[in-house]
């Protein structure tokens, strides 16, 4: 009977124990939807459920060479106050590349971006007077020129095998692999 009291107890705990990691929240609640103005790319949060009902603000953006940890363009409200709303999918309203948003500080001068190079855009919009950033988007991706040599964003994406990123063509659609195909290795 003592014996099998701690193997209960062991049981009841790794039963429980999948529940917590199921609690934990993803990096990212959606993709960045980026748009040009001006010939540089645009950010802005997408529309999704939470920002249909509720009114965002920006909190930051960081943007990265896709395959380096050193932000190359990084602004954020430093009190997480209601400066700048957070406009879903709006060409309009993005926060253009380089330009911070008013009352937003500029932590990390902009470099200028460059054609066919993979870059990563962190957005995250909160909704005040919260202390954190509620919404996280995240997003890949590529300037190009299209065939009639006009500026165009497309995605970049990663190579599972290699970790290397590379700019998609304009139209092209990434090409998945089934679960299979990638637990053993075809290509």
């Amino acid at each position: 009977m003592l014996r099998s009291c701690p193997s209960r107890v062991f049981a009841v705990l790794l039963c429980a124990w999948p529940l917590g990691a199921r609690a934990m929240s993803s990096i990212r609640d959606g993709l960045v939807t980026i748009h040009l103005r001006n010939g540089h790319a645009c950010f802005s949060s997408p529309e999704d459920p939470a920002t249909k009902h509720f009114k965002y603000y920006f909190g930051f953006v960081h943007v990265y060479v896709a395959d380096r940890p050193e932000p190359i363009w990084d602004a954020y409200v430093p009190d997480k106050s209601a400066v700048y709303p957070a406009n879903p999918d709006s060409a309009e309203k993005c926060i253009e590349y380089g330009v911070a948003p008013p009352g937003a500080v500029t932590k990390v001068e902009p470099r200028a971006l460059a054609l066919d190079i993979p870059y990563s855009v962190f957005l995250a919009c909160t909704i005040p007077p919260s202390r954190g950033h509620d919404r996280k988007y995240m997003t890949e991706f590529c300037l190009r020129r299209d065939d009639q040599g006009q500026p165009v964003v497309v995605e970049a994406v990663r190579n599972v095998d290699t970790g290397e990123y590379r700019c998609l063509k304009p139209g092209e659609a990434e090409k998945r692999r089934s679960f299979w195909d990638r637990l053993f290795g075809r290509h």
